[in-house]
């Protein structure tokens, strides 16, 4: 039979090798998620355009294009919280606005252009957007 000591100390070390590699393997696997995630939804961006002049460029962070690109009624509210203070919205951003050039959505450069001079979208006097 073995000796109480050494049962201790095999499951003591047991205990810690198993913890140790708990801890290694969601490191390893959650910074290869966040990677995988940071390449498939990273690098988006929101324009405004006024014209030929962009008014504005913000980027989309990447859990935000994630849940934009997975959810149209998501993406709809992102963006017109976003042309909020230059006007208001008077179509459907989503449905007419790619249909009627309100809106770009380029997924190769990972753009979506909001046009501000389409006639779906009346600008505010009160902000400078010459």
């Amino acid at each position: 039979m073995f000796p109480l000591i050494d049962l201790r100390e095999w499951f003591w070390s047991g205990l810690l090798q198993n913890f140790t590699w708990l801890v290694l393997t969601i490191a390893f696997t959650s910074g290869i998620r966040r990677l995988y995630l940071k390449w498939r939804y990273g690098g988006w961006n929101v324009i405004s355009m006024k014209g030929e002049d962009p008014i504005l460029t913000r980027k989309v962070s990447t859990n935000k294009a994630r849940e934009c690109l997975e959810d149209e009624s998501e993406k709809a509210v992102f963006l017109k919280g976003i042309i909020s203070p230059y006007g208001r919205l008077t179509c459907d951003i989503i449905e007419e606005g790619l249909k009627n050039s309100l809106l770009e959505e380029d997924k190769r450069s990972r753009e979506w252009i909001i046009h501000l001079n389409h006639p779906g979208f009346e600008l505010e006097s009160r902000y400078n957007t010459k």
